[in-house]
């Protein structure tokens, strides 16, 4: 699993501390990178490289439009979640695989996944 985020890194190093994170492989930041900014699908791309998964093993969990057409551009499945950033109305406009309201709907399609 890994996070990647147009927030700066500080803020992402912050945020798996205070929310303990750390079973993620990798956590980016955009902003001091090298990355293109999302919906640019370089970051995506270069995490499933480094985890050595394919794009049928993949899925971008996300809770904004900009992160559901960084999955559409990886050509991976994408999962919009209707908790968090964006509104609902344009999470749908995303034409994302799912769209989901709750986190139990969230854990039930990664098991699908795997």
């Amino acid at each position: 699993m890994a996070v990647a985020s147009s927030k700066p890194k500080r803020i992402l190093d912050k945020m798996v501390t205070n929310f303990d994170l750390n079973v993620f492989n990798y956590v980016l930041g955009t902003e001091e990178s090298n990355f293109k900014h999302k919906p640019d699908p370089q970051i995506v791309n270069y995490i499933m490289e480094q985890l050595n998964v394919t794009k049928e093993e993949s899925v971008i969990i996300g809770d904004s439009k900009s992160d559901i057409l960084t999955g559409k551009n990886a050509g991976i499945d994408t999962i919009a979640v209707t908790y968090g950033y964006d509104s609902k109305e344009n999470l749908i406009n995303s034409n994302s695989t799912y769209i989901i309201n709750t986190f139990s709907e969230l854990e039930n399609l990664i098991e699908l996944k795997k």
